[in-house]
């Protein structure tokens, strides 16, 4: 028994033992069978319950049968694109909210994830290229209107009353942007060397000429090369050799080498000396009634 037991574990032992060399790379095997095409049909889907305003239905799946053809029993997958809805801009609205569920990153006040808030934040002031009449939802021209400040709290919490009270209880006024030209607040930067003295359109704490909100009049700035007119200086005006001024006799006149004898002779004994009309200078006069780059008119709109 015991001997037994003995070559048991020396059999055991042998088939535990270190592995030997990796032996050669065999032939490689046979060649597999073609693998399936994927293949996409297009159709035309009726208006009804997948696409309320019609459009296209796309179905897609593998061509098992090898037909090059996507038959019914093959689509493993079907999508529509819709082309028309009579949906309301509400319905639809709610129709995202519900399908995509709260909080997934696609919800309807976000776009590819960022919050609409954050995109484009109330307050936002951009050019539109549209007239008056065509100012997108969402947004207000920059006329100076006064509006709730609840109902517009996003835009309130944005702008305060740096551009007008309102009533000075429940509205406040938007920008005022007709016919201006927009420039960045100067603060401590001393490019507006009239910053301090603006007029201010809002009131409250923190409203002041040196911050958003306030406005400034015509102005015009000294050239670096002043405007003007030479200056002569005290001087008369010589006409070559003729220094003194005549006037017309009128024909009554009488000197030694004779009388008038026309009312249009100059009289040649009251004569004067030219005066003389001391250093001075001359008024520029002209103008356009404003000083303007060349410019197009935009519409200025903020997000509320």
């Amino acid at each position: 028994m015991k001997q037994r037991k003995s070559l048991k574990w020396l059999w055991i032992a042998a088939l535990l033992g270190c592995a030997g060399a990796t032996g050669p790379k065999g032939d490689p095997g046979a060649t597999g069978p073609a693998g399936q095409n994927g293949l996409v049909a297009v159709g035309a889907e009726p208006a009804g319950a997948n696409c309320s305003g019609g459009g296209a239905v796309i179905k897609s799946g593998l061509d098992s049968n090898g037909n090059g053809t996507l038959d019914a029993s093959e689509v493993t997958n079907t999508s529509y694109a819709c082309t028309g809805s009579p949906d309301t801009a509400a319905q639809l609205l709610a129709k995202m909210v519900t399908v995509d569920g709260a909080g997934s990153g696609l919800d309807a006040d976000l776009l590819q994830g960022e919050s609409l808030d954050t995109v484009s934040p109330a307050g936002t002031v951009v050019a539109f290229a549209g007239p008056s009449g065509r100012v997108p939802t969402g947004w207000f021209l920059c006329d100076g209107r006064a509006i709730n400040r609840t109902t517009y709290a996003k835009l309130f919490a944005a702008i305060g009353v740096f551009h007008g009270i309102g009533d000075g209880t429940t509205t406040f006024n938007i920008p005022d942007y007709r016919g201006r030209f927009l420039r960045g607040v100067a603060y401590t930067s001393g490019l507006d060397p009239d910053r301090t003295t603006r007029t201010i359109i809002g009131a409250g704490t923190g409203v002041v000429s040196n911050e958003v909100g306030s406005v400034q009049s015509y102005a015009t700035h000294q050239a670096n090369n002043a405007f003007g007119t030479d200056v002569q200086g005290a001087h008369t005006h010589n006409n070559g050799n003729f220094t003194r001024l005549l006037q017309v006799s009128g024909g009554t006149n009488t000197t030694t080498t004779g009388t008038d004898v026309s009312t249009t002779e100059p009289d040649i004994i009251n004569s004067a000396a030219m005066l003389s009309a001391g250093a001075h200078s001359h008024n520029i006069t002209g103008g356009d009634a404003e000083t303007r780059p060349v410019n197009s008119y935009v519409n200025y709109i903020i997000k509320f």
